[in-house]
């Protein structure tokens, strides 16, 4: 499908004082070692655009027509107002292979087929783009793979700190840490293991700044799960603050010196009201049909949704 290009009226065509500003932007002299794609081809040195250049190396004019500001390639306005024509969908191609020339003689109509088959012709199609560059030294990278390789091995061998490394290939020490990194690691891993005598991080009571030996710390367990004591009675017996009590009985401080304890259940637990030989007697009695839940509640001196739990056996399930 050809490509859409905006028409141009009959007044852009014969406007002069257009095209004196085209020509203002032409370097008409020519170059003067001869080595221009123009010259190469031995058609004429070519008439390099020194104004506005696209992306893609076209040059751009901007103009108004009619009342709207148009921005067209510099090219296709040349032969437009040289031949007081619009090219309409046909491409203008440059005979030199120079993009930003503008030299009337240069210049030819065409297809897009014919542009596309010289383009072969000459070897101008694309072939992906250059080469990226090696990983290492690319976009301005002040370190060499070689140097990286360096500063691992001197950091490795424990020759060079990180400041003197930093300060050595004038980067930051925070580069430095982002290269030796994986090495570090291995460093510390190492040298634990070469310790003779890996000392433990002092927990508990052998912590300089214990305030509890370790028999405290049981009573103060024992106690709270009695309910012998609450928390503030605790830390106003031990001079400690209420938030340490807390943190000490709920495991999260003192964690070494914890055992691991059965849960109590049936008769052994402080909270319950009926004895395992009672909850056998009160199975009995509801199995025979002549009592209700209420009135087994009344007797045993429990609630009704007490009783019902243990005839379900959703409690006491270790007597079943």
């Amino acid at each position: 499908m050809p490509k859409r290009y905006k028409v141009l009226s009959d007044e852009v065509l014969s406007s002069e004082s257009l095209r004196q500003r085209i020509y203002q932007h032409l370097d008409q002299n020519g170059c003067s070692d001869g080595l221009c794609p123009g010259c190469r081809l031995r058609i004429g040195c070519c008439h390099v655009y020194r104004g506005n250049l696209a992306a893609s190396g076209y040059g751009r004019f901007h103009f108004r027509d009619g009342g709207e500001n148009i921005t067209y390639y510099v090219h296709r306005l040349i032969w437009a107002l040289h031949h007081q024509e619009d090219p309409g969908t046909h491409e203008v191609q440059h005979r030199c292979d120079n993009r930003s020339c503008g030299r009337i003689e240069h210049l030819k109509l065409g297809h897009e087929l014919e542009n596309a088959r010289d383009k072969f012709l000459r070897n101008r199609q694309y072939r992906g783009g250059p080469k990226r560059p090696k990983r290492g030294v690319r976009n301005g990278s002040k370190l060499t793979v070689r140097d990286r390789s360096d500063i691992c091995r001197y950091y490795r061998t424990q020759v060079y700190s990180m400041v003197e490394l930093a300060r050595r290939y004038r980067v930051s020490s925070e580069r430095i840490g982002q290269i030796v990194r994986p090495f570090s690691r291995r460093l510390r891993v190492k040298r634990l293991a070469t310790r003779s005598q890996v000392q433990p991080y002092p927990a508990g009571s052998c912590h300089r700044r214990a305030r509890l030996s370790k028999a405290d710390v049981s009573r103060i367990k024992s106690l709270y799960e009695q309910r012998i004591c609450t928390q503030q009675e605790l830390a106003s017996m031990y001079g400690l603050h209420k938030s340490s009590i807390s943190l000490l009985v709920r495991g999260k401080t003192y964690a070494h010196s914890q055992t691991v304890r059965r849960v109590a259940r049936g008769e052994l637990q402080g909270l319950a009201k009926v004895t395992e030989r009672q909850v056998k007697r009160l199975r009995r009695m509801y199995q025979t049909g002549h009592y209700s839940q209420q009135a087994l509640a009344e007797r045993f001196n429990l609630k009704q949704t007490t009783v019902s739990a243990i005839v379900r056996g959703f409690t006491w399930k270790h007597l079943l």
